[in-house]
């Protein structure tokens, strides 16, 4: 049966499938650091490639310019912060070697250009994938780091042996050279959304488009960003024509929603979205989740934050689409209990909102 997790959810239902696995373990995330979530998770994943499992880590390199939840865009000449930030990197290589000493496949994909190593935002693979044996395969926005686990997220989980196939194939196509959009269409209600990371164009963000067309009823969409770009135009198109728009985000005082260059960005969307009379719902705690969820019956989800932004950067990414209605159900339930509870304006105590 699929599952809606949250982020720690996830982490207990991981943990127990790799202890039991036999045949395989594979991990697509953009980040990687040590810490207490590695330190628990690596002496399993050793044991398991020595015993012969194919255990493979896939971690882009930007990870490497990452302090945490904040990637260092801009020199810091701080000491203090400089050395930390050295015996972090250490910790993480020291891991790193470990691991791939034991026999874990650790592949750090696109490696950088010298104009990515001055902008590093630019060709990342931001894809975050999981799949263990033949008997389970996830998809959502959590990344394999400490801070991830504490954010409003969501991973789907899906047992189905065609789908978990699916998810599994794609460990193979992250070559640079791989730079084509797909929709692996799996069943009339599962779908995967695959961005291969050429830049300006992305089959998620046209999905999500095509969804939002299409509603009738109301729109939820939940990100770290704001809607920009043709989402963000016609969100307030279907807002004017009566659609139920909710926006989900962070708590205003964000400090990724102060840094440069997303600040300008934040503040555009903002102000058009409020101009309009589109009500903002920001959260109590971080959102890191990347929803879509239409009319109560589709749903988008996986690591595209849905912003022409990062369409322009030319990223790697995954999602799917599903109508499942097992599924969907299950989501909802997720949203009001996880999501929701998060604001008190959409938390209606025992029932659910009217609009979904």
């Amino acid at each position: 049966m699929p599952e809606v997790q949250t982020p720690l959810e996830f982490l207990r239902d991981f943990h127990r499938n790799i202890l039991q696995a036999k045949y395989r373990i594979y991990i697509q995330s953009m980040n990687f650091e040590n810490g207490e979530i590695m330190q628990e998770i690596s002496p399993i994943l050793i044991q398991k490639a020595k015993a012969g499992v194919d255990v493979r880590m896939y971690i882009d390199w930007i990870a490497d310019r990452y302090i945490h939840d904040s990637l260092q865009l801009i020199p810091n000449f701080n000491r203090t912060h400089l050395q930390y930030y050295q015996q972090l990197l250490a910790k993480n290589a020291k891991l790193r070697n470990d691991l791939r000493n034991a026999g874990v496949n650790f592949i750090q994909t696109n490696l950088p250009t010298p104009l990515q190593r001055i902008v590093p935002i630019i060709g990342r693979n931001h894809k975050k994938m999981y799949v263990v044996d033949v008997d389970a395969a996830w998809v959502g926005g959590v990344n394999f780091a400490d801070h991830a686990f504490g954010n409003v997220d969501c991973m789907i989980k899906v047992d189905d042996p065609e789908f978990v196939e699916t998810v599994a194939s794609q460990f193979y196509k992250d070559k640079m050279s791989s730079r084509k959009d797909v929709v692996e269409k799996i069943s009339d209600h599962y779908q995967l959304v695959i961005d291969g990371g050429k830049k300006n164009s992305s089959i998620i963000y046209d999905t999500a488009m095509a969804m939002a067309r299409n509603s009738q009823k109301s729109i939820v969409l939940a990100s770290q960003f704001l809607p920009d770009g043709p989402l963000l135009d016609l969100l307030i198109k279907k807002h004017m024509a009566g659609i139920k728009v909710i926006i989900l985000t962070s708590p205003q005082d964000t400090a990724g929603f102060k840094k440069f260059p997303y600040k300008f960005a934040y503040k555009r969307s903002r102000k058009a979205l409020e101009e309009r009379g589109i009500k903002i719902h920001f959260l109590t705690k971080k959102v890191h989740a990347k929803i879509l969820f239409v009319d109560n019956q589709e749903l988008l989800l996986g690591s595209n934050n849905l912003v022409k932004f990062g369409v322009a950067l030319g990223t790697q990414e995954i999602a799917l689409w599903t109508n499942q209605p097992i599924l969907i159900h299950k989501f909802r339930d997720f949203l009001y209990k996880h999501v929701f509870k998060y604001n008190e304006e959409l938390f209606f105590g025992d029932s659910l909102p009217f609009f979904i």
